[in-house]
């Protein structure tokens, strides 16, 4: 039988409940005898009282005098004293059985309780040290066990963050160091007459746009997280702003052979922040880009008042495993891929951080080898 902490609390205070009961009418047993002899007092001082006021008085209680004197004479006084000295001796060891069942059910409870609690404790600390790997498995259906069941996610999740960021700082010393090789490789040839700097400044103007444009996505994703300023929400056409906003990245998903479409009415208007709105779409067009090797591009919006739109791609999509984490920063799910494509991951982690910020919301459906759409609801 399982016992949530509510029903082992409820069981403790019954059980306190039940020795302080029994303790209470020990106590009440010997004050209603003491008050019954003050009252039997009571009641012969009045008899007495009554008779030297009128000798022809019927006795209230008849008998009682004789039950008072009985309980003077020596023999039963004796035992009377007896009795109460055994009432005393019974009470003394009922306060303690009392006190020690009291301390023994408490202790035990307690440590049902706190046991938990210590194995929690001790694998909190260890992940403090950075130790993930140490599950605690804690037993049960009650409270404490259901935040061991949350204490186990989250220390799971932060050990994946942890290899996240680790990977993060590999990824991104990469990234950054192929460029600037290359640069250092052309700047050497220069020097030692291999290469004819003319002939070499788009190399070099290439190797400083990757440079930039890592530089630009930390600042940016720092910018998002930081949430320097207000959102300004405005109606925007739609149409329009896409076109402008986006038309450095169509021209270089034209140039790298693709088709880009926008299927959005030119009435169409969207009410958000507009600098938010221009690093969602272009950040999502560009992911897009860098996935598809051929095929197209489509931007979508249906009606007059835009409450969802999205972008599909015909690209090699996303793995299943991979889905629930794309939005994490730094995170690429194919490592192969991503050496191809470059980027440091934080495209998708930008976008979810505006999105957030304007209260929309976005979901993935891909399928690898297919495409992906993300899809975004203003409303």
């Amino acid at each position: 039988m399982k016992f949530n902490l509510r029903d082992k609390t409820t069981l403790i205070i019954v059980i306190t409940s039940l020795i302080a009961l029994v303790t209470a009418g020990l106590f009440i047993s010997r004050r209603v005898d003491i008050a019954f002899e003050r009252f039997l007092e009571d009641q012969v001082r009045l008899f007495d009282r009554m008779q030297e006021a009128d000798p022809n008085t019927l006795q209230p209680f008849p008998g009682i005098r004789r039950f008072v004197q009985i309980r003077q004479e020596a023999p039963h006084q004796q035992l009377e004293e007896q009795f109460v000295r055994e009432v005393w001796r019974g009470l003394t060891l009922a306060g303690i059985v009392a006190v020690g069942m009291s301390f023994i059910i408490g202790m035990l409870f307690s440590s049902l309780i706190t046991k938990p609690l210590v194995r929690l404790k001790k694998h909190i600390a260890k992940v403090k040290q950075h130790e993930y790997d140490d599950r605690l498995d804690m037993k049960g259906s009650d409270e404490i066990a259901e935040l061991g069941h949350d204490f186990d996610e989250l220390r799971e999740e932060l050990g994946r963050v942890e290899e996240l960021r680790k990977d993060a700082v590999s990824d991104l010393a990469h990234e950054i160091t192929t460029p600037l090789q290359s640069l250092l490789g052309i700047v050497e040839g220069i020097e030692e007459g291999i290469y004819d700097g003319k002939e070499k400044v788009e190399d070099m103007k290439t190797s400083i746009e990757q440079l930039r444009r890592m530089i630009d996505d930390l600042r940016l994703f720092s910018h998002a997280r930081a949430k320097v300023r207000d959102v300004d929400l405005q109606a925007i056409p739609f149409l329009q702003f896409i076109q402008s906003t986006c038309a450095a990245v169509f021209f270089e998903a034209e140039k790298k052979g693709l088709t880009v479409g926008i299927a959005v009415s030119a009435d169409a208007t969207i009410r958000a922040d507009a600098d938010m709105l221009a690093h969602i779409l272009t950040n999502l067009v560009k992911n897009a880009m860098q996935y598809t090797k051929q095929g197209s591009i489509i931007i979508e919006a249906h009606g007059k008042e835009v409450s969802e739109f999205s972008v599909r791609d015909t690209g090699s999509g996303i793995n299943a495993k991979d889905l629930p984490y794309i939005f994490e920063r730094f995170y690429r799910g194919d490592q192969s891929r991503s050496r191809e494509t470059g980027g440091t991951g934080l495209g998708l982690s930008i976008v979810k951080e505006y999105i957030d910020q304007l209260g929309w919301q976005i979901t993935v459906q891909s399928e690898a080898g297919v495409g992906s759409e993300f899809r975004i609801k203003t409303q």
